[in-house]
C-alpha cells in the first residue's frame, strides 16, 4: 500500500486495520475483495488517496486528527455545508467523543455520504 497508493506508514496501518475485517492480523482474499467492493472498485484507489490528502490538508496543526474548526472548514469548503450543518455532522461522527475526528471516523463519514467518489464531485 505504501508504494502502490502513495501512503505513509501510519496511513498504511489504518488501511490494513480497515480491510482486516475479522481482526486476525492478515487480509484474506475475501476481505480484500469486500473492501474493494465497498470503495466502488479498484479504480477508486486513487480516489481513496485523494480522500487521505483532503484529510491531511484540513489538518492544519498536523496532529493526525481534525478539531471542530478544521472539520467545519473542510465541510464548508469541499461539501458546501453551512456551519450549523457541519457542526452537527462533527458531533455525530465523533464516535469516541474526543472532540476530534480521526482518520477512521473521517473514512466512516465519507462512506456515509456516498463513498470516496463523493470527493470527486466537489
Amino acid at each position: 500500500a505504501n508504494k502502490a497508493m502513495g501512503l505513509n506508514e501510519q496511513e498504511s496501518k489504518i488501511l490494513f486495520i480497515t480491510v482486516d475485517a475479522n481482526d486476525n492480523g492478515s487480509i484474506s482474499y475475501e476481505e480484500f475483495t469486500a473492501y474493494v467492493d465497498d470503495i466502488g472498485g479498484s479504480e477508486n484507489f486513487d480516489v481513496y488517496r485523494k480522500m487521505i490528502d483532503e484529510f491531511k490538508a484540513a489538518d492544519k496543526d498536523n496532529n493526525g486528527s481534525l478539531d471542530g474548526a478544521e472539520f467545519v472548514k473542510l465541510l464548508k469548503d469541499k461539501f458546501k455545508y453551512n456551519k450549523f450543518q457541519a457542526q452537527r455532522v462533527f458531533v455525530s461522527i465523533d464516535t469516541d467523543k474526543s472532540e476530534t475526528i480521526s482518520q477512521v471516523e473521517f473514512e466512516a463519514f465519507i462512506k456515509k455520504i456516498g463513498g470516496v467518489r463523493a470527493l470527486e464531485k466537489k
